[in-house]
């Protein structure tokens, strides 16, 4: 393995981390919402 491809799956590792991420904040929102709009 080169330094090169190590790089490469960190960069990807964290752009996975990244997506995954946004989608439990999305989630997260749209539980608050409909808790908030159930109220």
């Amino acid at each position: 393995m080169t330094n090169l491809t190590i790089t490469n799956i960190l960069a990807e590792i964290n752009i996975i981390e990244n997506s995954i991420l946004k989608l439990l904040n999305l989630y997260n929102i749209i539980y608050e919402y409909k808790i908030s709009y159930h109220r």
